[in-house]
């Protein structure tokens, strides 16, 4: 993918184990693609004051870390095979691991993201805390993570 490459809905992404991708949205959001990722842009809705009042992205396997440009009428959503993550502004990491079926995601800065599926939700409030999905169960308890675990999660997205 070139640099200044557009996208289109429904665009599929995948990365190599040894690539990334950082797409910047008009209003200012954007996603890091991490390597051995499979990712989907389904939808990227801009308001006429140019925020995103709605994005519906997929992803199935690897990592994503994610920046969303504040806006009261967003309506942002990350899809999983095990969860789905919703937010109205903010940052957070996300990393699926389709061979463990395994979905771990930890808040950088925001007010608060949701991570639910049909087996029970949580929702995420502070910086550096987090949630595991495993196979088909519910979100387990939100815990703080080690600086190294974060750490280790960001360089997995860090360009």
């Amino acid at each position: 993918m070139a640099k200044q490459s557009r996208i289109y809905r429904d665009d599929v992404l995948v990365t190599d184990k040894s690539s990334k991708i950082q797409l910047t949205m008009q209003d200012g959001s954007s996603f890091v693609i991490g390597p051995g990722s499979h990712f989907v842009l389904h939808q990227y809705r801009l308001t006429e004051e140019m925020q995103v009042s709605q994005a519906d992205v997929t992803i199935t396997s690897g990592s994503v870390e994610t920046h969303i440009a504040a806006s009261p009428k967003t309506n942002f959503e990350i899809r999983t095979p095990v969860a789905k993550i919703t937010a109205k502004s903010g940052e957070f990491w996300c990393g699926f691991s389709f061979s463990e079926n395994n979905l771990d995601v930890v808040l950088l800065k925001s007010e608060e993201i949701m991570v639910k599926n049909d087996h029970g939700g949580r929702i995420i409030s502070q910086p550096n805390t987090g949630t595991s999905v495993i196979g088909d169960s519910a979100p387990q308890a939100v815990k703080p993570w080690l600086a190294q675990r974060v750490l280790q999660a960001l360089e997995e997205t860090q360009l």
